[in-house]
């Protein structure tokens, strides 16, 4: 074709083209590409693929246009005067019925078959939307020149010197990493990376264009692991990892441990753990090394005490621990160890295995007052064991601070005697909500819930959706294979979005519209109906109840009626002294904490 009919066909349709981009609106405007991928170009052939799919599925024309380097596109697209000498190739394709396309192109064929230049090559992707993009192209003849300069080099110190970041883009290689390992690599670690090259058998060919992918074989990988062996410092093995994993392909995508980790602090744990005990002697022990200390990070970030023991248990040939001891304990001190476990850090797998067998070596020396909620006489009376008391100042409900450590006697005088360690009360602001006394610090012994701060629990405040949600799922200890969060008020970092994860994963929870509502307070009928639907869950029978006996029975949402009756029916709520059940009040933690108990004695 000759030159002019060839520019007058481009040029009508780079006019039709921002014609459509008029229509559509702007470089923002709408949303019909939902991806777009522009690999490198081939160095060896010179073709390229952009490839993408569009957000409806159906076929229709996407019109690629790809301008020479300089071209500013933004500028283009705002007048429909498009100089001619600037567009270096335009076609239109016709997507499939899936909405994916795919257009293959030779950037050696300019508009006049003339190969163009070494550069960025601005393009315009349209569909109704546009997008915009760059390809990277070195000229042949460029690339010639640094395959015969390469050639030439007869060290692989020489090479490394010479291997600069331009030096690799123009062979269309990752620019980046060869700047890394310029700078990096020393000693044995280069002579092998660069040894390589300079020693290939055959020798590399400075005449053939197949050279530079033998070249990015023969470097891009070992060098990308040669990184990762060269250093023990975390945050180097951060960003070696942000940058160069579809070398290293770890495990870090959705299902993953890594990707189940909400809290960036334990996503540096992973490679503080890495650091301390990664190995990366070949490509299968580094991923498996890799897994490992994303398991550390995740374990460190799990915030649910039956994910935890279910996550332990499950890895405890990989971390290196041994169940035994800790089945032979009491479900009270189990409960414990894996409490005491999800307050503290561990950096390393090795630390998660010392902490596990220190608790259960803990709670195994101690005595059966472990498992015990007790009351006793704030002054007088014995410490732990066979002593007896009463009188003494009236009684309360506390927990030992140390329990087991003491074998004492007591008199009945209210004085009491003895050795042994004395209980201490947990919480001082009960006084008034002694109806959930026990509730309260049996849920705390379980490590269900927490005070506030120390010594006070607040028992008359409420209760949050996202709170009340992590009570559940700790108390019945629920573990779910769940995905991600469809809610839009729940995002990864979240201190609850394991949680909140689990429970809708398992249909405890539905949210409320488009989102989750984590930080309303939850009113008395929605925890009925959350505590039944996790109760069903959980295996817990929950007989009778199709509708609540009380006072305002009315006022009940219809949603939430069968659930209060089934609560009622099996007495885990007994409603309000004038016989009301107050379904739209919201609830508090000390009735929280009683609902939770009653239903856990079942």
């Amino acid at each position: 074709m000759k030159r002019n009919q060839l520019a007058r066909r481009l040029t009508a349709l780079a006019a039709a083209v921002c014609m459509m981009v008029c229509t559509a609106g702007s470089l923002a405007a709408g949303s019909a590409f939902a991806e777009i991928d522009v690999p490198d170009v081939d160095v060896e052939t010179g073709f390229v693929v952009v490839s993408g799919a569009l957000t409806a599925k159906k076929e229709t024309g996407v019109t690629l246009m790809v301008f020479v380097p300089g071209t500013n596109v933004s500028g283009i697209l705002q007048t429909t005067d498009v100089l001619e000498e600037k567009l270096y190739y335009t076609d239109t394709v016709q997507s499939f019925e899936d909405g994916v396309f795919e257009i293959e192109f030779d950037m050696t064929k300019g508009p006049d078959g003339v190969e163009g230049e070494t550069g960025a090559y601005p393009f315009i992707l349209a569909c109704g939307d546009i997008k915009t993009g760059t390809i990277d192209y070195t000229n042949r003849n460029d690339v010639l020149d640094v395959l015969r300069a390469i050639a030439a080099v007869e060290s692989p110190e020489a090479l490394q010197e010479m291997f600069t970041k331009d030096v690799a883009v123009k062979l269309g290689m990752n620019g980046d990493l060869a700047d890394d390992a310029q700078k990096t690599l020393t000693g044995a670690a280069a002579e092998k990376i660069y040894g390589a090259i300079v020693n290939a058998d055959p020798a590399i060919d400075g005449e053939d264009l197949a050279s530079a992918n033998r070249i990015a074989r023969l470097f891009e990988q070992p060098a990308a692991f040669a990184l990762l062996q060269s250093t023990k410092d975390a945050a180097k093995l951060q960003e070696y990892i942000g940058n160069y994993n579809h070398y290293y392909q770890f495990a870090m995508g959705d299902g993953s441990n890594y990707a189940k980790i909400n809290l960036a602090a334990n996503r540096t744990i992973v490679y503080q753990a890495l650091a301390a005990e990664g190995n990366f002697a070949d490509v299968q022990t580094a991923r498996a090394s890799f897994e490992k200390a994303a398991l550390v990070g995740y374990i460190n970030d799990i915030t649910a005490s039956g994910t935890m023991q279910e996550v332990l248990r499950r890895e405890a040939a990989t971390l290196g621990i041994d169940f035994t001891a800790y089945d032979a304990l009491s479900d009270t001190k189990r409960v414990r160890v894996i409490n005491d476990l999800m307050k503290l850090t561990m950096p390393t797998a090795a630390e998660i295995a010392a902490q596990f067998a220190a608790k259960v070596q803990e709670y195994a020396a101690g005595t059966d007052d472990d498992d015990k909620i007790t009351t006793t006489p704030p002054q007088g009376g014995g410490g732990h064991g066979g002593g007896s008391g009463s009188g003494g100042g009236g009684s309360w409900t506390g927990i030992p601070t140390n329990p087991g450590a003491g074998t004492g006697t007591g008199s009945g005088t209210g004085t009491g005697s003895g050795t042994g360690t004395e209980n201490t009360q947990v919480f001082y602001d009960l006084a008034g909500s002694e109806w959930a006394q026990e509730p309260i610090l049996a849920l705390y012994y379980r490590g269900v819930v927490n005070g506030k701060e120390s010594g006070v629990f607040d028992p008359e405040s409420s209760v949050t959706r996202a709170e009340f949600v992590k009570m559940i799922v700790n108390a019945l200890e629920i573990t779910a294979d769940a995905g991600s969060v469809a809610f839009d008020d729940v995002a990864q970092g979240d201190w609850f979005y394991d949680v909140v994860r689990t429970a809708a994963a398992c249909g405890i929870v539905n949210g409320t519209g488009s989102g989750f509502s984590p930080n309303a307070n939850i009113t008395r009928e929605d925890m009925a109906v959350i505590i039944v639907r996790a109760a069903q869950y959980a295996g817990v029978s929950l007989d009778g109840g199709t509708g609540a006996a009380f006072t305002d029975a009315a006022a009940i949402s219809d949603y939430a009626a069968e659930a209060v009756g089934k609560m009622q029916a099996n007495g885990i709520v007994n409603g309000m002294e004038d016989g009301s059940f107050q379904p739209q009040q919201n609830a508090t933690r000390a009735q929280a904490c009683k609902m939770l108990y009653e239903l856990l004695k079942k």
